[in-house]
């Protein structure tokens, strides 16, 4: 199998999953909104196998575009994305107490899951 990428395994899924965000015009343009956006990656062998992305929902942070590979399902990868986001969210300004001055663009965290 052919090693995919992070936008390219998006592209493909958003586009299979309806219930969930539109996909963007390209891998490339996927890739773009992942430097701006808050993220989780879980990735396999090949490719990635969960993602999930968290945004502010007026007070509240948003667990949303939460998609595990169907060939990773069943093995807790949901969990791990879970938990790795409650982590994630903790790093972001608002949720830690940071001044804005001091904080950074999101950080994206990977973990190899084989």
């Amino acid at each position: 199998m052919e090693q995919e990428g992070t936008g390219e395994w998006l592209l493909r899924v958003l586009a299979e999953e309806v219930d969930l965000r539109t996909p963007k015009s390209s891998a490339e343009k996927e890739e773009e909104y992942l430097k701006k956006c808050a993220h989780v990656t879980l990735f396999g062998e090949q490719r990635p196998a969960a993602h999930c992305e968290l945004r502010h929902c007026g007070g509240a942070l948003e667990l949303c575009t939460v998609i595990v590979d169907p060939e990773k399902r069943g093995i807790g990868l949901s969990h791990e994305l879970v938990r790795l986001s409650l982590e994630r969210a903790t790093q972001g300004p608002i949720v830690s107490g940071q001044t804005l001055g001091d904080h950074s663009p999101p950080a994206i965290l990977v973990k190899r899951w084989y």
